[in-house]
């Protein structure tokens, strides 16, 4: 059975689910849902980018500010950014964008090339964020998929550099449990989220 999965503004939005995993035996590397619907990245053979989408979560506007909406849109493109270079091995119709390297990326590299990484998830569904605090937790780091800029500064906008504006905040990695894993936090931007690892210094 064909299952197509179309990679729309609206989809990014609203629609599409994505799983990304890295480290972790047994558990697909990318997963994206949609609906009841799923598919595996392994299972992907084709991929067609007609132009490279600019994700944004819709309806946020009652709960964030200006800024803290521009953290999550950059979350959301650096998150994809991964995802399609996690599928570079695949048949590309149109190629994307080739020289974009991202934190999944990175990760995925040093992981086929032998070093030790923690299991990590990449995740906006709440479903699998819960399930991978069951097998890891109870207690995991989250992160950025970026640089962790809460605020407009994007590295390409010279007009906001030069006009001084800067972040007004850090998003730093931080330590959560499972009494923090809220269905709206998770769904609105991606993360990524590990074990957390004590070790003595």
């Amino acid at each position: 059975m064909f299952l197509g999965f179309g990679l729309t503004s609206i989809a990014f939005k609203e629609e599409v689910r994505c799983t990304w995993q890295c480290g972790s035996p047994n558990a697909p590397s990318i997963e994206f849902q949609k609906g009841d619907n799923k598919l595996c990245g392994n299972d992907v053979g084709v991929v067609w980018c007609r132009r490279q989408p600019q994700p944004s979560r819709s309806g946020l506007s009652s709960i964030l500010t200006a800024d803290e909406q521009a953290f999550v849109d950059r979350e959301l493109n650096h998150f994809w950014r991964g995802v399609f270079s996690s599928l570079g091995s695949k048949y590309w119709v149109n190629d994307w964008r080739a020289g974009n390297v991202t934190k999944l990326r990175q990760l995925e590299v040093a992981h086929h090339a032998g070093l030790s990484i923690p299991p990590t998830l990449v995740s906006d569904n709440p479903e699998a964020v819960r399930a991978f605090a069951e097998q890891y937790g109870p207690n995991l780091i989250i992160k950025p998929t970026s640089h962790g800029f809460v605020g407009r500064l994007f590295e390409h906008d010279v007009h906001l550099q030069q006009a001084g504006a800067g972040p007004v905040a850090f998003c730093f990695t931080e330590t959560i449990g499972p009494e923090d894993i809220e269905d709206s936090a998770v769904s609105a931007s991606y993360a990524i989220y590990q074990p957390f690892i004590e070790i003595d210094v």
